[in-house]
């Protein structure tokens, strides 16, 4: 089954992070993580994450203003693989991130602090979608981000 990702820029982690516990969420985890983006045409990404679980390779399409992720594996040698995608793509960002993880039913709820860009929240399911967003964030009108985070500007 291929996950669905929606994202939204927030000014306040900690205030959000109570809204959504309000609303059901548990929270589960805490990861620090770098992610380095690889140069991909319009609507993809590709990326290696590397984090306390180890490191993995994402491939992500655009689709409506929503991401799906078409591939996350393990790989082995991280440096070796980015020496490879770096030669073959070259590296477009390298981004330093702290994930808490919650989970709410078949939903996974990502508060992202990214150095650099600031906060945001990211819905992860099957069929991820605004309306789900906006009622797990108690939000009307949610500031979605419909590019990948390495192509945000920073502020």
């Amino acid at each position: 089954m291929m996950t669905e990702e929606i994202k939204a820029r927030i000014k306040n982690a900690a205030a959000l992070e109570k809204i959504i516990q309000k609303n059901g969420s548990i929270f589960s985890h805490e990861l620090g993580s770098t992610d380095t983006y690889f140069r991909q045409p319009q609507g993809r990404v590709l990326k290696v994450t590397e984090d306390q679980r180890g490191a993995f390779v994402a491939e992500l399409r655009e689709k409506s203003g929503r991401f799906s992720v078409t591939k996350n594996e393990r790989i082995e040698d991280a440096k070796k693989f980015k020496m490879k995608m770096k030669k073959e793509y070259g590296i477009e960002s390298v981004l330093k991130k702290k994930i808490r993880v919650f989970i709410l039913g078949k939903y996974t709820i990502n508060i992202v602090s990214i150095k650099g860009l600031g906060s945001f929240v990211v819905l992860e399911s099957d069929k991820a979608d605004v309306g789900t967003l906006k009622k797990i964030m108690d939000s009307k009108n949610p500031d979605i981000i419909s590019v990948p985070f390495n192509q945000l500007k920073k502020r």
